[in-house]
């Protein structure tokens, strides 16, 4: 694990490894979702993901939210549940979630809290349908396939968050995937950097 103490912010960056084990069972919750009904999929299509045109001005890659929207009510992909070929969406949705609930609960504890109360604060006692046993990080999921804008802030954006990056495929080489902070300055043995980036 990394830890990246920021100055004038309040929290730390802080970056780690899935186990194996785990990166590959949510890589299939997720691929399922988006694999044609034909294909043994549940049939969610790119255009479902195709949601990054809102504000942006030549976004590349796709896209789409999950659980609910700013005002506590459910997104578009979350109204209903979706069951193609014996499985269901919500039951994909429930298990991202409750999984990754488990890891960070297990490596992370504090920031769980912390994210959960700061979800509190804003959604009180809500949940998308497709939570399990209450193990929820946040009430709102996004995934994105190949996503890349333009830089930009979100003002309302301001919360604590979580990511996870997985390869399409558990064979693509990894071992130059780095994670760059654009416009972190940083000096290390006297040598100032404009650009910050760790490699994963």
């Amino acid at each position: 694990p990394v830890e990246i103490d920021i100055d004038n912010v309040h929290d730390n960056v802080h970056l780690s490894s899935l186990p194996m084990h785990l990166a590959n069972e949510l890589r299939d919750l997720i691929k399922v979702l988006y694999t044609s009904g034909r294909d043994g999929g549940i049939g969610f299509t790119t255009a479902d993901l195709n949601n990054t045109g809102n504000n942006r001005v030549s976004p590349e890659g796709w896209m789409t939210s999950y659980g609910l929207n700013p005002n506590g009510m459910p997104y578009e992909n979350t109204r209903e549940d979706k069951i193609r070929n014996g499985q269901s969406s919500y039951g994909n949705l429930g298990r991202v979630e409750s999984l990754l609930y488990d890891w960070m609960g297990k490596t992370y504890p504090e920031f769980l809290s912390k994210t959960r109360k700061n979800n509190e604060h804003t959604f009180g006692t809500k949940r998308p349908p497709y939570v399990v046993n209450g193990k929820m990080i946040s009430p709102h999921m996004v995934v994105s396939s190949r996503l890349g804008n333009e830089a930009h802030i979100d003002f309302g954006d301001n919360g604590p968050s979580f990511v996870v990056w997985l390869a399409e495929n558990s064979e693509e080489d990894v071992q130059d995937w780095r994670f760059v902070f654009q416009s972190l300055r940083s000096t290390v043995n006297d040598v100032t950097r404009n650009t910050t980036s760790v490699q994963l």
